[in-house]
């Protein structure tokens, strides 16, 4: 048989799994296997019986056709699957790298919120607080955008807690502190424990009941009280 007629077959045999072969492919399809053994030289003792060896080959064309349907299939699927799967990892290793953040604003009441490690930041009236959902980093980074917000951080030596607030960044390991912003002024007093607090043009170590505020203009002007 040639090449062509074999593809033929395959395909009629595929119609017939499926259910939509006509019935002239049909009558076509019996045709092809009665033909082909009669015109071969049989061997009833050697070869088996001709029925029972018709509907064998019949048998495996058909499990042939549908094996090479079901691994077609099964590539398709394991692909849409592989898909799936690398961009579910992606979504993930992403959330775990850069997760969520939330904004937290006020209007004319105060608010407060719990922070996912157990710090507590108190918001001013018209304030806005940015905070991550989870902090994923070494640093646990939170910025006070507008207003003031009073601190209490809960300690965690090797997660240092950073806020960036205006022109300085204050850094502290567990201490209570408060941060305000005006225009282009930014205090910060400390309440309990040390802050590092850190500008453009200075550094400087706060204690408790030390206060200084940054301009953007000048270096940060002192306050014990």
């Amino acid at each position: 048989m040639i090449e062509k007629e074999m593809h033929y077959l395959e395909y009629l045999v595929e119609k017939q799994e499926k259910g939509t072969i006509t019935e002239a492919e049909r009558r076509l399809l019996d045709h092809f296997f009665s033909e082909e053994y009669q015109r071969a030289e049989w061997d009833g003792e050697q070869m088996g019986k001709k029925a029972a060896v018709s509907a064998g080959i019949y048998t495996q064309i058909k499990k042939q056709a549908h094996f090479a349907k079901s691994w077609t299939s099964y590539i398709k699927y394991a692909a849409a699957a592989l898909v799936v799967l690398i961009v579910g990892a992606g979504i993930l290793l992403n959330a775990k790298i850069n997760p969520k953040e939330v904004t937290l604003s006020t209007a004319a009441a105060t608010d407060s919120v719990k922070l996912a490690d157990g710090s507590v930041v108190y918001l001013a009236a018209h304030s806005t607080f940015r905070y991550p959902q989870r902090f994923a980093h070494q640093v646990r980074a939170v910025t006070l955008v507008k207003g003031g917000a009073f601190f209490k951080v809960a300690k965690d030596h090797k997660h240092p807690f950073i806020v960036s607030s205006g022109a300085v960044s204050i850094k502290v390991l567990g201490a209570s502190f408060h941060i305000g912003l005006d225009n282009d002024k930014t205090s910060v007093k400390v309440v309990a424990g040390f802050g590092k607090v850190t500008s453009a043009k200075q550094m400087v170590f706060l204690k408790p009941n030390e206060s200084a505020v940054f301009t953007a203009a000048a270096g940060p002007h002192y306050m014990s009280l």
